[in-house]
């Protein structure tokens, strides 16, 4: 596992000549990675360290999304869709309990299987460096009183309605004297009915997203 952390998030600051290469430059390692490993893989994510590979984010603020050409279909998901550095999250074995309903579309190879949860009881989100605080308000309008229930990281750009928002839960910590907390992709809809697009990552404590739609794409 950290061996593939390192050499993806290494090659993913190389700078290629054609940002289009940045897909079909790392097949023959990551064939060879899976091969090794006895495992299924897509587009750089294996499925023996599958919801840790999904949880990466971007290390700058020079990501922006690939133009691949249309017989090449990158799905947001993976890193390979976007240009810039990459890395993953750093958790820590056995603290977290993942999501099996959370896997490969074994019918589209550009697609995965799960639920999509809705923002609950959060009403907006602040600038934080590079991701945004999501904060929910408690009591009246005078003399609120406002807590920090997590944050999220946009892949791309700055986007900061959290109510046109939905995510995919990917973990839950499992921490003992801690809020336990969701690890989450954040996702919106396209234009095809049940079918969504990942747009960033977080974390958030587990009593502020609810289940919204089951068995969703997302591409």
């Amino acid at each position: 596992m950290e061996l593939i952390n390192f050499l993806f998030e290494d090659y993913s600051k190389r700078n290629l000549t054609k940002k289009t290469d940045r897909c079909v430059a790392a097949v023959g390692l990551e064939n060879r990675i899976a091969k090794a490993m006895n495992c299924e893989s897509r587009y750089g994510i294996f499925q023996k360290f599958f919801h840790r590979n999904i949880l990466w984010q971007a290390a700058d603020d020079k990501t922006e999304r690939i133009a691949y050409d249309d017989n090449e279909q990158v799905p947001s998901w993976s890193w390979m869709a976007y240009s810039g550095g990459i890395r993953f999250k750093d958790i820590t074995v056995g603290s977290v309990e993942w999501v099996d309903n959370l896997q490969f579309d074994k019918k589209r190879k550009s697609a995965l299987i799960t639920d999509v949860g809705k923002f609950w009881n959060c009403c907006t989100l602040e600038p934080d460096g590079n991701r945004y605080a999501i904060f929910k308000f408690v009591g009246r309008k005078r003399g609120r009183i406002r807590y920090n229930v997590g944050w999220i990281q946009y892949d791309v750009g700055k986007v900061k309605k959290l109510r046109q928002k939905r995510c995919v839960v990917v973990g839950r910590t499992t921490e003992h004297g801690s809020k336990e907390e969701y690890y989450i992709l954040v996702v919106v809809p396209t234009i095809r009915d049940n079918e969504y697009t990942r747009v960033g990552i977080g974390e958030i404590q587990c009593g502020h997203v609810k289940r919204w739609k089951n068995n969703m794409r997302v591409v």
